[in-house]
């Protein structure tokens, strides 16, 4: 189940016959995610004037710009708060605990600030891969994977500027294991071809990209549906 998973029913009512509930359920989250991410970088930004806060908060609002884009494209009901860009405002409830706790936190310290952000990548991170393996359509799936390959950029992000304050951090929603893989990463690969849906950096499932997880160090091979595996 999607971390923050809440969506109305008359929401999902608008479900169009090209998607499933799981794939509206999945847009409509992401949209609001990255939403989320945007208008939590921007407060924090404005507490500490840090540059990876302006930086990645003008990336998030690329993020949810695509985001917008695909809900239109499919005729999804947009939350009347994203509709009229109401920062700091969401229509699902957890989401909107998660901001009100994240800026509060956030502000406190720059360490804190940066701690968050760190946590707001971790979330989109397993949020999308779980939305890629719930979909098989390939217009949902392309947005998606652009969108891991870039919270996973923001991730090393954060924890470059954590280490800058002499800060050790360690993951609160992936696994070691995964959050290690993305961080070691010195770059991505562009579109690898796997079997499933292989979308980004090394999960702990095998590099053929089954499961719609990741792969290893190497491009996936075989397949149809490979978004991007990592290389090292």
């Amino acid at each position: 189940m999607l971390s923050f998973l809440f969506v109305g029913q008359s929401l999902l009512a608008q479900t169009t016959a090209n998607l499933s509930e799981d794939e509206t359920k999945g847009i409509l989250l992401m949209l609001e995610e990255e939403k989320l991410a945007r208008d939590v970088y921007l407060a924090l930004d404005e507490k500490w004037n840090s540059t990876v806060f302006s930086h990645i908060s003008n990336a998030e609002q690329r993020h949810y710009d695509k985001m917008n884009a695909l809900a239109k494209q499919f005729n999804l009901t947009i939350p009347a708060s994203v509709a009229n860009d109401e920062k700091g405002k969401f229509l699902n409830k957890k989401l909107q605990q998660a901001y009100d706790e994240m800026v509060e936190i956030g502000k406190v310290s720059l360490e804190n600030a940066l701690r968050i952000g760190a946590n707001v990548e971790e979330l989109d991170i397993q949020d999308l891969t779980e939305a890629i393996a719930q979909t098989e359509n390939e217009k949902i799936i392309k947005v998606y994977v652009q969108l891991k390959q870039a919270s996973e950029k923001h991730l090393r992000s954060f924890i470059k500027n954590l280490k800058k304050e002499g800060v050790d951090y360690t993951p609160a929603i992936l696994s070691q294991k995964y959050f290690d893989a993305i961080i070691d990463t010195k770059a991505s690969c562009q579109g690898g071809k796997g079997e499933g849906k292989a979308t980004g950096c090394c999960s702990e499932k095998d590099k053929s990209g089954n499961a719609g997880k990741g792969c290893g160090s190497n491009k996936a091979k075989k397949g149809k549906k490979g978004g991007a595996c990592c290389s090292s």
